[in-house]
């Protein structure tokens, strides 16, 4: 979700990326759009939404894989 969010925050700023692999002297400033407010603003706002969510989807990744580990050795106790 995180990659998904942050690159269509990058999708204004490709202009840039495609400069440098047309003219490589361009590598030098190849970092400045980071510097822009409005990437700043995006990139704040993406990360403000998604990362209180990222303790929530480990607990349930956890708890699924732990439930599935616990479906398994009763499945190897039955049998």
């Amino acid at each position: 979700m995180s990659v998904i969010l942050s690159s269509i925050v990058m999708l204004p700023f490709t202009g840039k990326f495609l400069e440098i692999l047309k003219n490589p002297e361009e590598t030098v400033n190849a970092l400045d759009f980071m510097s822009n407010p409005v990437y700043l603003i995006l990139m704040a706002l993406v990360k403000a939404l998604f990362f209180p969510l990222m303790p929530i989807f480990a607990t349930i990744l956890y708890f699924n894989g732990k439930s599935g580990e616990e479906e398994n050795a009763f499945d190897r106790s039955i049998n």
